[in-house]
């Protein structure tokens, strides 16, 4: 049986004040929640409506994982896990920069898609969606355990950074003519409003997904959807 305490514990960490404040996230499902285990995420609660041999789950109703869970059709587990230490970003050829990216459901699939394309870090700006954000883990499909996020004042990093930064944008170099030297920055701006001016003035070249039917009034695509492309073009390349 849930007591008032957890209730009320796992249902704030909704929001990131909460979850930096307690030092808590949760996840939900089983997939998501064992795979966390087994990369070694430390568990506090792990809440089940049936019993699942080899892991000491809290059993409990169906109505009140209901009252704990994010979503209108809850998962038969829930974990609540301690936030992991931070780690320095690793010195690699290749980086994957974000800035202030707002949705949930696109951070999720970003990291999906940096998993799937051999990526295993990502840098993003402060004011970007917290990596820990229920929807986030939800919607990364299981690949949230696989890629480690790191958050900076991207002004700063940006600014020391000695690789070329490369910029999406709705004009600039064709990705298709484009060829990527072996080391370098992608910068992905705000899903409505792109990159920001005062980071605007590091990128060294704008980089654009030309449209196939240019007759057609659709002016931009999804961010995770553009991110793709490129991450698929970098592997091809």
């Amino acid at each position: 049986m849930l007591s008032k305490l957890q209730i009320k514990t796992v249902r704030s960490l909704r929001q990131k004040k909460y979850r930096q404040k307690s030092g808590f996230f949760i996840a939900e499902g089983q997939k998501i929640v064992f795979d966390l285990i087994n990369k070694g995420f430390k568990v506090h609660w792990l809440f089940g409506t049936e019993e699942i041999s080899g892991f000491p789950i809290h059993k409990i109703s169906n109505s009140e994982m209901t009252k704990i869970s994010n979503f209108k059709s809850p998962s038969k587990v829930l974990g609540v896990f301690y936030l992991p230490c931070s780690t320095e970003i690793k010195i690699q050829n290749i980086d994957i920069v974000l800035e202030r990216i707002q949705d949930p459901g696109n951070m999720g699939t970003i990291i999906r898609l940096c998993d799937w394309f051999g990526f295993d870090q990502i840098i993003c700006s402060d004011d970007s969606v917290d990596y820990f954000n229920p929807k986030v883990i939800q919607s990364s499909m299981g690949s949230f355990s696989n890629i480690s996020c790191h958050y900076r004042n991207l002004s700063e990093y940006l600014s020391a950074e000695k690789r070329p930064i490369f910029g999406t944008a709705t004009q600039g170099a064709s990705l298709w003519e484009f060829s990527f030297p072996n080391s370098f920055i992608l910068l992905f701006g705000n899903e409505s409003l792109g990159i920001g001016k005062d980071i605007a003035t590091l990128v060294k070249q704008n980089i654009r997904i030309s449209k196939f039917q240019t007759d057609r009034p659709i002016d931009s695509l999804n961010i995770a959807s553009a991110l793709g492309i490129f991450l698929f073009k970098i592997r091809n390349q």
